[in-house]
């Protein structure tokens, strides 16, 4: 069971526990650890805007999803074009196979067919 939430641990729970922190709980570490109150509280601050300026460099935005959007569907796009392009030759390649095989057959064809019988 999750302390903060009465739910399961895990998820979301896990994220907010990870998320909070408390300023006067550090501060008071800190200055009953031979830190000024002044030094103490500068370390906080300084800790709290470092943190925050790490979730804020890593959240996803809209659009920053917009923008990976566009260059994986031009990607995609790219793929797609090279692929159906490749697929167009090969049929080209098999269909010269093809006509190719089959003037052959029926040049072996005729030849067996002048030959003589008996």
């Amino acid at each position: 069971m999750d302390k903060t939430t009465g739910g399961t641990n895990g998820g979301a729970a896990s994220v907010n526990r990870a998320l909070i922190f408390d300023s006067y709980k550090f501060v008071r570490h800190l200055t009953n650890r031979g830190f000024t109150e002044e030094q103490a509280s500068a370390l906080a601050e300084a800790w709290v805007e470092d943190r925050v300026n790490l979730l804020n460099s890593n959240l996803v935005t809209d659009e920053r999803l917009a923008a990976t959007e566009a260059r994986l569907n031009g990607r995609i796009g790219n793929l797609e074009e090279r692929i159906n392009a490749r697929i167009a030759n090969l049929k080209s390649e098999l269909i010269i196979w093809m006509v190719g095989t089959m003037l052959a057959m029926t040049g072996v064809f005729a030849a067996l067919s002048s030959l003589p019988k008996g």
